[in-house]
């Protein structure tokens, strides 16, 4: 394609595909601040650093990068109860951004930083490190001096450490002298070596301690090579079974490590005593796919790190409920986690609880003023109490919107603190200072801070914008709250526009208008969005391809179906066993309540969604009330009765196509369920589907292999319907820069050569 092939926007304007590209790049080429650290200096002055995330269109490259900013705060009115920040000023340049990731203790004085991500060369060698063998390093610093480095590749205790979100954890004893480093590895895979491998017979003369057999101490395993290992699934691919290590660097840098069989362990922290908390996942029968799912069995694990080797003191476990993601309070006797069922949605609601390991008591916490306690937290910072340790600070997914909020354990009640918009992120919390991002639909994230009141944390100073934003005055947004028809349940929608004039103004290209020009903003084409899980939810936050959709002269509808998260555990559940059904009739109730108000034109309708969302988009391709102009769709769903032996989470079929809340490992369906599987996917409506579609898919996805979608292309192929199918050496959720780029022009592109 020329890249001064002319495209009409939404809106009539004439552009070329470069002056596209130069849309799309200013969309994404923002420094996007995406974690951050609150360091104390004294009672008064705090150290945040911030790190940021920008695409670089050119490179095709994700750019990390970092900036610290002094905070200075002041008491009021002489009160100490009362602090309020006095000045906020940045004190560095950014700086490119090359570990992996790096960790400081409490007191500042040590610094881990793990650095080097690029698989080695012997990576394809099944008798590598383990994991794929990363190639890491381990650097360990005492303020400005390194104290030590570790080539992890040369390390026999284990093999690469983990940085992933499902396991990856990584920090200092926070009592003490902090010199103990404790992290999350992967086991180290034996040395395989082939039956019939020959070597060299020693001479009298040779002396050389270095050789390959036994008389070195090393144990092979002969003929091991080719054994199928399994993994945690995607995303997370070559991860077996990780153990905790603990590196003592007062103690000569001993390192010390600690497994449970049959479990893979995650997310550790440091109690006060030497001890440890651990969530472990049982690897038998077999390991089901972990990520983007809070409902995979698991237990806590406390180990006593004093004895040499670590004793495991207790669990904690149930036979119906996980429990996860575990965080410790300054004393180091408490920590809260979060519980929820077995199986089931792959996304449950979760309820808090405390234990005390002083008294041995276990409460869960219930607010008083509602009696409620199922919430939707899907993480906790890794300090998330407050200084006096009676208020937890965490996140809570509310229908569109996320809240901040305190939960005092002393009252039992909880309390949302004000936020300046309506996308949040918590950062990072310590010593009473909240770091978050914030943003809008129409507003760039950035950069917040704020200080809570000891004596009232309910109250906190106003909040402190960090960072300019921008402010994007061509796009409006609405939220819609609709009924719906069949029962006292709704569904929820979002309504992004863009403002013709400013669009005009602004966005230009050198061709001017076509002639097809449309002044109307309720004339402009939309595309309806349905996201994918199909537990998930679309929320008010910064998204950028919904701007980059703006600035094309495209409204956007995103819609969230029943079965979506945020609402309640009900809500959720109500999808399961329905789907191709329930979910595809509330995307067409809610696109039939925007028509039947003449909010958008049913005749310039284009359809979007990936993986449940696709499944969904097939879904909506093939029904004849809405005619859609075009349809982009990725790794979809679309024939559950043949994904359940393909996917890394065959339960994912068991539950959401026939409504059942457990799992049974040996599980095949009979022809009734086959059937009824069949039934619910796109692919027993095909024969229906005229619209023209585009199709992204990942080679590596493990999720929802990509013969679906390709089964898909082949069958409206077949039938003559215009389609064209892009495959990305790329996962699940075709993420890294080089796929994301490529595939938002190649969905813009489609739509708007397919306009009517």
């Amino acid at each position: 394609m020329s890249k001064m092939t002319q495209f009409v926007t939404g809106d009539g304007r004439l552009l070329n595909v470069k002056e596209i590209a130069d849309i799309y790049r200013n969309c994404v080429n923002l420094a996007t601040p995406s974690s951050g650290k609150v360091q104390r200096l004294d009672d008064h002055n705090f150290s945040l650093t911030c790190r940021f995330s920008t695409t670089d269109c050119d490179t095709l490259e994700s750019v990390k990068t970092s900036k610290n900013y002094s905070l200075k705060t002041t008491t009021r009115n002489n009160s100490k109860a009362e602090r309020c920040i006095e000045s906020v000023r940045c004190i560095s340049d950014p700086q490119v951004v090359g570990e992996t990731a790096t960790v400081t203790s409490n007191n500042g004085r040590y610094l881990a930083r793990l650095r080097g991500s690029t698989p080695s060369s012997s990576s394809s060698s099944p008798g590598g490190g383990g994991g794929g063998d990363k190639k890491q390093v381990l650097e360990i610093w005492n303020r400005s001096r390194l104290l030590k480095s570790f080539d992890l590749s040369e390390v026999d205790a284990h093999g690469p450490i983990n940085t992933d979100p499902v396991f990856g954890s990584m920090s200092w004893y926070p009592f003490g002298e902090q010199d103990k480093l404790i992290y999350v590895c992967q086991k180290k895979r034996p040395k395989y070596q082939s039956f019939f491998k020959q070597t060299m017979p020693k001479t009298n003369d040779d002396k050389s301690e270095a050789n390959d057999g036994p008389s070195k101490g090393k144990q092979l395993n002969l003929g091991d090579d080719n054994t199928r290992e399994e993994d945690w699934g995607e995303c997370l691919d070559g991860i077996e079974h990780t153990l905790v290590a603990v590196l003592d660097v007062g103690n000569n840098f001993k390192l010390t490590t600690v497994e449970v069989s049959g479990h893979s362990l995650a997310g550790v922290k440091w109690l006060n005593g030497m001890r440890s908390i651990s969530v472990a996942y049982p690897e038998e029968p077999r390991r089901l796919g972990i990520i983007y799912c809070n409902n995979r069995p698991s237990h806590l694990v406390v180990h006593d790190w004093s004895q040499s080797p670590a004793v495991e003191l207790f669990t904690m476990k149930s036979d119906t409920h996980c429990y996860h993601t575990a965080r410790v309070d300054h004393s180091g006797q408490r920590f809260i986690y979060l519980m929820n069922p077995f199986y089931g949605p792959h996304v449950h609601s979760v309820r808090m609880h405390i234990h005390d390991l002083n008294t041995n008591q276990d409460q869960e916490l219930v607010d008083k003023c509602t009696n409620e306690a199922d919430m939707f937290v899907f993480d906790l910072l890794d300090n998330c109490f407050t200084s006096d340790g009676n208020h937890i600070l965490f996140v809570k997914s509310d229908h569109l919107y996320n809240h901040l909020c305190l939960f005092d354990l002393k009252e039992s009640k909880i309390t949302k603190v004000k936020f300046p918009t309506t996308g949040l992120n918590l950062l990072d919390f310590k010593h009473d200072v909240i770091l978050a991002t914030g943003s809008e639909v129409n507003t760039t994230p950035t950069l917040y801070v704020a200080v809570l009141s000891p004596v009232n944390p309910g109250e906190l100073v106003a909040w402190h914008q960090i960072e300019d934003c921008i402010h994007l005055d061509e796009i409006e947004c609405k939220t819609y709250t609709i009924p719906t028809p069949d029962s006292p349940s709704f569904v929820s929608a979002i309504l992004v526009s863009p403002c013709v004039d400013l669009l005009r103004k602004n966005f230009t290209g050198e061709s001017g208008d076509h002639e097809k020009r449309v002044d109307n903003q309720l004339d402009l084409p939309t595309v309806v969005i349905v996201h994918g899980g199909p537990h998930h939810a679309f929320g008010v936050a910064y998204m950028p391809h919904l701007v980059f959709y703006s600035r094309l002269g495209l409204r956007s509808l995103l819609i969230n179906y029943r079965g979506s998260t945020g609402v309640s555990e009900e809500y959720v559940k109500g999808l399961c066993g329905k789907v191709g059904e329930l979910d595809v009739n509330d995307c067409l109730h809610a696109i039939r309540h925007f028509v039947s108000h003449k909010q958008i034109n049913p005749n310039k309708l284009i359809i979007q969604g990936g993986s449940h969302g696709g499944f969904l988009s097939c879904h909506l391709s093939c029904q004849d009330e809405f005619k859609f102009t075009s349809a982009i769709i990725r790794n979809p769903v679309v024939d559950i009765s043949t994904m359940h032996t393909t996917s890394d989470i065959p339960d994912w079929c068991y539950t959401e196509a026939l409504g059942h809340s457990g799992f049974d490992f040996s599980w095949m369906p009979g022809s009734e369920e086959l059937a009824r599987m069949y039934k619910c996917s796109p692919i027993s409506r095909f024969k229906e589907a005229n619209v023209p579609t585009l199709m992204m898919l990942g080679t590596k996805d493990r999720r929802v292999k990509m013969f679906q979608g390709e089964r898909w292309i082949e069958l409206l192929e077949a039938r003559g319907v215009k389609t064209q199918c892009k495959v990305y050496n790329d996962k699940h959720d075709l993420g890294r820069v080089e796929v994301s780029t490529d595939s938002s022009m190649s969905a813009a592109l489609w739509i708007l050569s397919n306009l009517k």
